[in-house]
């Protein structure tokens, strides 16, 4: 059986890649169930409540990455985050989530090495999900292939992460299609990204279900100015 080490672990924040500057990652997630037991009842009842996530990050310093989530410390900003058990590559697998930062520390003992820890905690699902596009040099248009992830129930919903890890020149424009084959005979487009112009950056986009097409692809679309683009979109079915 094959086996996955964590050396090859990716991780996304917004528009920064994690990957070369950290060295452990942890998700903690709780289902926030609460027991509502009566006498009257011959077993335990529960109540579930909203799901609980946390996130812990350690890294090396860097300046750009120290000064983006300081920025947004405490604040009900949501930072994007994308984590991969193995490098990232098109159709792979992905955990995904919002979340708003809770702490970021940088311990300075002498004679030691200066760190950046980073903690997230936040009351969305993590996706458990898949990576449509990992391209790091869009030109033109690029068609991912297609990946069978699974159909949509109503009570669930479709999220997407575009993480813009790098842009020079042009505009950019990122669509997910579904289809109920993996031949893509008639797709329909379920998510559209507002246009990226030259930009760094992440965005996230959403639909509600149902949706019985159970195949999905992204389509991505650089053009004008000589345009350059260094871009991540996961993708995740999770709960309302």
């Amino acid at each position: 059986m094959a086996r996955t080490h964590a050396k090859g672990t990716d991780i996304l924040i917004d528009e920064f890649s994690f990957t070369g500057i950290s060295n452990s990652v942890g998700i903690d997630i709780a289902n926030g169930n609460a027991e509502v037991t009566a006498f009257a009842d011959t077993a335990a009842t529960y109540a579930e409540g909203k799901p609980a996530t946390n996130i812990t990050v350690n890294a090396v310093y860097q300046v750009a990455e120290d000064a983006a989530l300081f920025a947004v410390l405490g604040e009900a900003t949501d930072n994007y985050l994308s984590i991969s058990p193995a490098a990232m590559a098109d159709g792979g697998i992905v955990w995904i989530t919002k979340a708003h930062l809770t702490g970021d520390t940088i311990p300075t003992p002498f004679d030691s090495a200066v760190t950046l820890n980073a903690t997230w905690a936040g009351t969305d699902p993590i996706g458990d999900g898949v990576i449509l596009e990992r391209d790091t040099n869009i030109t033109s248009t690029v068609t991912g292939a297609a990946v069978q992830q699974g159909a949509v129930s109503s009570t669930q919903k479709i999220m997407c992460f575009l993480h813009v890890i790098s842009a020079a020149g042009g505009t950019l424009d990122v669509t997910i299609q579904s289809d109920n084959g993996a031949g893509f005979g008639s797709p329909t487009t379920r998510l559209t990204f507002a246009q990226v112009t030259s930009t760094a950056g992440a965005w996230v986009a959403t639909a509600n279900g149902a949706i019985t097409d159970d195949y999905w692809r992204c389509v991505a679309t650089a053009g004008g100015g000589s345009p350059v683009y260094n871009i991540a979109v996961t993708f995740a079915i999770i709960p309302l």
